[in-house]
This record gives C-alpha cells, structure tokens and sequence, in this order.
C-alpha cells in the first residue's frame, strides 16, 4: 500500500511526531524502507512516513485512508486526481483486461500476475474489478475438475493455474482490504496445495510441482501481515478454517530433509525459498502463540515433522526436534515457572528457535 507521487494528503494518527497530525502534504516519493516522503506544506519540512499515517479529505470532508478508499466511491474520485481521467484508448484497455482475464485468456493474466504495486493507472483494484472474484471462482474448482475442463467453458487458453495464485499474492500485497475474503475463500486451494502426497492441483502433478512455491508465497504473506497488524482476523481464518494448513507450514521447513520426493520434484532454489519463508513463518506464529495463543503452541509442538501419509510411522514431532536442536547448539535451559520468569521464556524461546533454525539449515 503507498500513495501516488504528487498526492494531496493530510498527516493523521501519528504517536511520535504528533505535531504534525493534521497538517497537509505532498507525497514526494514511493514506498522506501516502509516509508514515504512527504512535503509538509506550511514548514517546508521533508518527513518519512507510513503511508497507514496518512489520508486524503473525503467529500464528506473527514480524512479517509488508501484502504477506506479502495473500498468505496471514493475510489475513482481520487485515482482522477491522482492520475488524471482515463482516455479512451485506457478505458478501452481496462474493459479488455477485466474481460479478458474473465475468460481464462493466458496472456492477460500471465501479465496481471506479474503486475506490481496497484492497478491505479487503469482506474482499477482487485476488488471492485471483478478480477479478484474471478480468479476465486476459478480456484475454487481447482479439487474436481482438471483446468482443461474449467477453461473449455470460458474458451480460455491459460496453460497453468499458477498465476492465479500469483494473482492472489498480488492483491494481497496492494490492497489488505482483499486479504480475509481470500482467507475465507481458498479452501479448495489449500486442500489441494497441503495434499503433498498426491500433489494433484486441477487434477495435475504438473500444475502442482509449478503452483506451490506461489502457493507458500500467498500463506506465509498473509499471515506475517495479519500476525503483524492489529487485526488478527487473516490468520485465525486460515489457521482454524483449513485443516492441516498449520501442520503444512511446519512439515515445509523441513522437506529439504525429510522429503526427497519432494526435494526431487522442484528446484534446489525452489526448495530454498520455500524453507526460508516457512521457517520465517514458523517463528512468527510461535512468538504470537507465546503471547496470545497457547493452543496453538500446542498443535505447533505436537505437529510431526513429516506428513503421516508419507510416513506413518514418523514420530518426531516439531517440539522434540526443537529440543535436540536446543541442547545441541547449547542454548536450551528451563525457567523457574514465575511470572517474570515466563516472560525470560518466551523470549528466550522466540530468539533460540530463531537460532536453531539458522542452524539446521
């Protein structure tokens, strides 16, 4: 999420700083380190700030955020300001693309999935578009039918499922206001995706060996946002609405060592990336079940390390392999069970694991 170079905004919601809520500024350059420069206008003064910090004047006269604005008539008000009004030629585009991406048409949306950042130039969000819709409705029937099927309706000629997911990925990236319908709305996908014996997606090894690295992408993002926002709707929809989703996230760390099936089917790069999101994944959600979940510690620890349908006898579970690795590097201890002494705890959990698996790598 950032606010177009040129924008008109008004600084709001600030704690340090708080001086300057209020004041009206000119965006001055995109997102950098999480932060936007802005021109404030009466002191001439250049400050860096979060673009959650910052909103434009509502007809209503109250100051809205991007989020508010995708979300409402707003929208179009304000990509005119920003952008100017779409020329015909524009309009044109933005119809065709919508359509076209409708319809299964494999070049636009091989290029949608690659498109960063927003849709502003075309007058479009995800949402209100359509695209995101669609592209729900496609995966949706990812379990039953093979995607051959699924396109012969529409006479699409896609070839691969997997810029769907990586459609999804980029709409979670622009626009957080798409974040829990997607959580409520990939059942079908995560139930395909976490089968990871019979890695069948439309049907297809193919389509899953080419999907999954997308697949980790889109989980392990949306729960970092949600784990890292006050709003912790995301991550308790995936984690309580899709079976086995936690159990994936751990057993992903760990098939570079334990599943050679897997680790023959996709790249070493692949598999790479695929440890370094889950293990980062991991450690976010044991600090947030530190602290706010201990259920969910629980079914962290107990999980098995590998899928029991690839070995059912596998009685490692995470907690266990967690503690070998603890002793191991020696940074294992036991805390007198004290309030101050429960805290020294978590923290010492969160900053060991973190430690074991920069180590077990």
């Amino acid at each position: 999420m950032w606010w177009p170079i040129g924008t008109k905004v008004v600084l709001r919601n600030l704690t340090k700083g708080s001086q300057y809520n209020g004041k009206n500024a000119i965006v001055q350059t995109n997102v950098m380190n999480g932060r936007q420069n802005v021109l404030i206008l009466d002191t001439n003064k250049v400050v860096a700030i979060k673009p959650e910090n910052l909103g434009v004047i509502s007809e209503r006269g109250d100051i809205v955020g991007f989020d508010s604005i995708l979300a409402s008539e707003e929208f179009e008000r304000f990509v005119n300001a920003a952008y100017g009004p779409l020329r015909p030629d524009q309009l044109q585009l933005r119809t065709s693309l919508v359509e076209a991406i409708r319809k299964g048409d494999c070049q636009a949306t091989a290029a949608l999935s690659l498109q960063t950042g927003k849709l502003l130039p075309f007058h479009l969000t995800y949402e209100q578009s359509g695209i995101l819709t669609s592209v729900l409705d496609f995966l949706k029937r990812c379990e039953d039918e093979t995607l051959d099927g699924v396109l012969t309706v529409v006479n699409g000629d896609l070839n691969t499922p997997t810029p769907w997911i990586e459609i999804l990925l980029r709409s979670v990236e622009s626009e957080l206001s798409c974040t829990l319908q997607i959580a409520e709305n990939i059942g079908p996908l995560v139930s395909c995706m976490c089968a990871d014996t019979k890695r069948l997606f439309f049907k297809s090894n193919k389509h899953w060996n080419e999907g999954i690295r997308s697949f980790v992408s889109l989980i392990t993002h949306m729960i970092s946002t949600s784990i890292n926002s006050t709003d912790k709707r995301v991550v308790n929809t995936l984690l309580s609405s899709h079976d086995g989703l936690l159990e994936c996230i751990i057993q992903w760390v760990h098939w570079k060592e334990y599943r050679p099936d897997i680790a023959k089917i996709i790249s070493a790069e692949e598999c790479g990336l695929i440890y370094d999101l889950a293990r980062e994944c991991t450690v976010q959600l044991m600090k947030d079940a530190l602290r706010n979940g201990r259920d969910r510690l629980a079914a962290i620890g107990s999980t098995p390390l590998v899928n029991k349908e690839y070995d059912p006898n596998c009685t490692t579970s995470f907690v266990a392999r967690l503690t070998v690795g603890l002793i191991r590097i020696k940074f294992f201890r036991i805390a007198t069970p004290t309030t101050s002494s429960a805290i020294n705890t978590t923290t010492d959990t969160t900053t060991t694991t973190t430690r074991y698996f920069s180590s077990s790598r």
